[in-house]
């Protein structure tokens, strides 16, 4: 599909309003859904950053949008939070609800955006990154995450990894290989260290992935599911009970697959350090490991 119609300022200005529904940074059309999405991604979330006490940290997150890891991060006592968004209402509504953090309206891929927030331990790009679909921003986006990144600390990002090349089905989703990302972050001096699956049912994956067999059951089982929410969404009663149905169902094998995978046709969660950090880390990046320590 086209890039031409997808103007990202005006596009999440209109859809991120900063009133904390999930539905507005996940998939709009699934309505309640989404949260139980969102539970799977923090879980993979607190496994990347098992044995890091958060409490001493300096976080920075990229397009924090409704505000769902800002929770989070102040759950967890996180004393310094920074962000940009490029949502003028999210970065309103994040001020008013988080005033003791940093967050700012913003472009990730202007370096002048990113002027005087200093260094973080850890820095995150959750689901974002992806929706910078022309390359040129995307690996200035990524640098300037980068940068902020302190000698012995962490860059997180996620996404759907072709196996080769670049995959785009939207507008505003473009994915990446690998092989494309550990170019910019070894060009960068960074290394990814570890991939942590998140989804293999709980999202629509791609069957030019890890796994493709597997890829073509999940899109077999999502378009049915996504489908029932879809023509629900303006029953929300009946919409609610059917996801609350379709996330139940999808739990177990979802848990379990995930457990045994070391890679998946759907999102996985990237973590990432300095080539020459003096922090130990896991052996290899497809294998997870129980602490960042």
């Amino acid at each position: 599909m086209g890039t031409s119609a997808y103007d990202p300022r005006s596009y999440w200005n209109e859809l991120v309003t900063g009133d904390g529904r999930l539905s507005n940074v996940g998939q709009p059309a699934l309505g309640v859904y989404n949260s139980y999405a969102y539970r799977s991604r923090l879980r993979s979330l607190k496994k990347a950053l098992q044995g890091v006490d958060l409490g001493r940290m300096k976080v920075f997150e990229a397009a924090f949008g409704e505000g769902f890891y800002l929770a989070y991060w102040q759950s967890q006592r996180v004393p310094v939070v920074a962000g940009m968004d490029i949502s003028e209402a999210a970065t309103g509504a994040a001020k008013a609800k988080f005033p003791q953090y940093d967050f700012r309206c913003g472009d990730l891929s202007c370096k002048s955006d990113f002027a005087d927030f200093g260094r973080f331990d850890v820095v995150t790009a959750i689901d974002v990154l992806y929706h910078i679909v022309n390359d040129k921003p995307w690996e200035q986006a990524l640098r300037n995450l980068l940068s902020l990144v302190d000698d012995n600390g962490y860059f997180l990002f996620s996404d759907k990894f072709p196996r080769q090349g670049t995959y785009q089905r939207f507008s505003h989703v473009r994915r990446r290989s690998l092989s494309m990302w550990e170019q910019v972050l070894s060009d960068a001096g960074f290394t990814i260290r570890r991939l942590i699956p998140v989804f293999v049912f709980m999202d629509d994956p791609i069957k030019c992935g890890e796994h493709p067999w597997l890829g073509f059951l999940s899109m077999q089982q999502w378009r049915v599911g996504a489908k029932l929410l879809r023509v629900t969404q303006d029953f929300p009663k009946l919409q609610s009970v059917l996801a609350f149905s379709y996330a139940t169902i999808q739990c177990l094998p979802e848990r379990a697959l995930l457990a045994m995978l070391k890679r998946t046709p759907n999102l996985e969660l990237a973590v990432c350090s300095r080539s020459s950090s003096t922090t130990s880390h896991p052996r290899q990046p497809q294998r997870t490991a129980h602490s960042l320590r």
